[in-house]
């Protein structure tokens, strides 16, 4: 398999994300899939003074991406998506399964993409169906789920992530 020297569209299918036509799934040692499938630059950092065996790995020139690691096993893949021009985020297409997600992700929009999911308020004009950094959670099977986390505006989805329940 060629290995990836950029990234344009992420998409999240059932219990892996992948970035391009390159799959990458939780568990999965980052090292062995770095030497095997990336050709892109990127940085490891440790993202918790109390846990030095947690890891954020983000890739050079691609904003919006973080694959998070314990003890080099991924335990988290996160994508965030357009809020404003000023803030980091993911500028290439994300698809949820065939489904690319519009931008701005707006809150209002979850079921487009989740019509499985249960959410306790309506979709409403009037007022906030969410509170700012609240996340919500779609499980995928008995292991993962995709988590949604609004952002700084409680209208607007802030991040994307497949991660363990």
């Amino acid at each position: 398999m060629k290995k990836l020297d950029n990234i344009n569209y992420i998409i999240f299918k059932s219990d892996k994300v992948y970035l391009e036509n390159t799959p990458i799934a939780l568990g999965v040692n980052i090292q062995d899939w770095l030497s095997e499938y990336c050709g892109i630059s990127y940085q490891a950092e440790k993202y918790m003074i109390e846990f030095p065996e947690h890891e954020e790995y983000v890739f050079k020139n691609i904003s919006g991406l973080a694959i998070y690691t314990e003890h080099s096993l991924i335990t988290r893949i996160s994508v965030y998506t357009y809020v404003y021009d000023s803030s980091p985020h993911f500028k290439g297409d994300i698809y949820i399964e065939e489904k690319k997600i519009e931008v701005p992700f707006l809150s209002n929009d979850i079921e487009k993409y989740f019509p499985d999911i249960k959410v306790k308020r309506p979709p409403s004009k009037v007022i906030d169906r969410f509170t700012a950094r609240e996340s919500l959670d779609f499980p995928f099977n008995e292991l993962l789920k995709v988590e949604m986390s609004m952002g700084r505006e409680p209208q607007y989805i802030g991040s994307i992530s497949l991660k363990y329940l």
